[in-house]
């Protein structure tokens, strides 16, 4: 089997954050990767250009990182790992938060018979299976993007209800029956209005309180 191939796709809009550019300048990344950073483009436009370059070129793997997330310098060697032991898996996300309140985990389960999604809950350890991932920082076989086919992301309406791009792609896969997982160990930062919104950020916002009394702890 030869060795595996990554690309680090990262959208952004053109303004870096200096504490995401300290994690990527930290990133490991092991020999054969490249790394590529559509800028000032709508994301799902950029999010497809990473994979068409990634297809022309024979990578085995996309890691799509978002430019307001906060992670280790182990990130890629840990997602990659985890797509090399569960290659059933059309992608593997590390755990992202919500920026906005109630700052809800980036990581879904389907509702029955729907195309909906509802967040799961950060309980347990390892490896979750799941029905879609956020692409804050998911690493994606290259046979996923074959599967789905041009475009692979692009924003989605079905009824009353829009998906974006990177959960109207989970949505395509999952309807042929594929899964993802996120791995409840890698809690990652998410730059927020104020500070970094992170694990104990949600836990925060589930708790009741006078100003929501209808919240619940999950």
């Amino acid at each position: 089997m030869s060795e595996p191939k990554v690309l680090v796709g990262i959208p952004s809009i053109g303004t870096i954050d200096p504490m995401f550019l300290a994690c990527a300048m930290e990133l490991r990344r092991p020999p054969g990767t490249k790394v590529a950073i559509p800028s000032r483009v709508v994301t799902d436009q950029a999010r497809n250009s990473v994979v068409e370059y990634a297809l022309n070129e024979k990578f085995t793997h996309v890691l799509f990182i978002a430019d307001d997330v906060l992670f280790p310098p182990s990130l890629l060697e840990l997602l990659l790992a985890h797509s090399l032991a569960h290659p059933a898996l059309a992608g593997i996300a590390g755990m992202v938060y919500a920026r906005h309140h109630p700052h809800h985990p980036c990581a879904f389960t389907r509702k029955p018979n729907t195309p909906l999604f509802i967040p799961v809950k950060p309980e347990g350890e390892g490896v979750l299976k799941v029905d879609a991932i956020a692409t804050a920082a998911a690493i994606f076989p290259v046979w996923a993007f074959e599967k789905v086919g041009f475009p692979w992301f692009e924003y989605l309406y079905i009824g009353n209800n829009r998906f974006t791009e990177d959960i109207a792609f989970c949505l395509k896969l999952n309807d042929m029956g594929f899964k993802f997982g996120v791995d409840l160990d890698l809690n990652l930062g998410h730059l927020g209005d104020r500070v970094p919104v992170k694990k104990a950020t949600y836990l925060e916002a589930c708790k009741p309180s006078i100003e929501n009394p209808k919240i619940l702890a999950p």
